[in-house]
């Protein structure tokens, strides 16, 4: 089995957000390996629409960051984002680089602490799964399930379904039992 780690790269002031990415990365035993700062480039920046070009924002920091086939970036800032064609993502993922991001600001829309974090936690393992290959999945509960509003980030768990875990099985990723779906 493949063994992979995750190199963490935070724009912004993330807080005590790190501590769920662990969490998040654990289910997939990845580790975090190392953690930096980076700022977000201007040339991803729409100023009309006072947003983040998600894509374009990924590709600059997986670009100047990524250094590994092994390693997976993860961004996680604490910017507003989109991508043609939708008004907003609460993350993006880019397969061909081993990149993803999860952004916070509208993870934070009606949530207390607890909700919050369990938004990132989910956000976070989902944009991984699509790292690994994964699809959007239409299992109740799944984590890839597609998230058009916080309260379907709400209502999906935080824990891949069994068809998923087979999938990400076969690309070297053993998932931890605790973020498989009971039956």
């Amino acid at each position: 089995m493949v063994s992979y780690y995750l190199k963490l790269i935070t724009i912004g002031d993330v807080g005590d957000v790190v501590e769920e990415v662990k969490e998040a990365a654990k289910c997939m035993n990845l580790n975090v390996v190392s953690m930096l700062r980076a700022s977000a480039p201007s040339n991803a920046f729409d100023s009309v629409r006072q947003q983040y070009l998600a894509d374009r924002l990924l590709e600059h920091i997986a670009r100047l960051y990524r250094e590994s086939l092994n390693e997976v970036l993860l961004l996680v800032a604490d910017v507003d984002a989109y991508v043609h064609g939708l008004n907003f993502v609460f993350g993006i993922a880019l397969p061909y680089l081993g990149a993803a991001a999860v952004f916070l600001p509208r993870l934070r829309y009606f949530a207390d602490q607890d909700r919050f974090r369990r938004r990132i936690r989910k956000e976070v393992l989902h944009e991984l799964g699509h790292v690994f290959g994964l699809e959007h999945c239409m299992t109740p509960g799944c984590v890839m399930n597609f998230s058009n509003s916080v309260f379907d980030v709400d209502a999906k768990m935080d824990a891949f379904c069994h068809r998923c875990v087979k999938m990400l099985q076969r690309s070297g990723v053993k998932v931890d039992v605790r973020c498989i779906l009971s039956l």
